[in-house]
């Protein structure tokens, strides 16, 4: 996967943040630097295209996601993030971001969120 690691301050939270679709590694940094200037930052970016469009997995059509993809890359993810991030995860989710949230949730049952701020794009502009 690709991503953007900055490492920050020992005391700050690590940010581990995901874009939505269209977006890429760099969509969410301004909102991380906003946050917490200190902060640990992983930014990743999904590695399925749509369109010319990334995303974290595929879809089927409008509405409608390839599940067994999402459980795929969903694993995958969660794999890279466990192996990236400390044990102070602080996750922050845009668009499509919260469904991959949701699925690191569940394949990580003992994780302390700390917090999970989903954040529409119109407060972008």
């Amino acid at each position: 996967m690709h991503s953007i690691f900055k490492k920050g301050h020992p005391e700050a939270p690590v940010f581990v943040l995901l874009h939505g679709t269209g977006g890429d590694e760099t969509s969410l940094l301004p909102i991380a630097q906003e946050l917490n200037k200190q902060a640990t930052v992983l930014s990743i970016r999904g590695d399925v295209s749509e369109n010319g469009m990334n995303r974290y997995f595929k879809r089927l059509a409008e509405g409608h996601y390839d599940l067994e993809d999402l459980e795929k890359r969903g694993e995958a993810l969660h794999k890279f993030i466990q192996q990236a991030a400390n044990e102070h995860q602080f996750l922050l989710a845009i668009q499509m971001g919260p469904i991959s949230l949701f699925n690191y949730c569940l394949l990580t049952p003992t994780a302390t969120i700390k917090l999970s701020s989903i954040i529409p794009c119109f407060l972008l502009n």
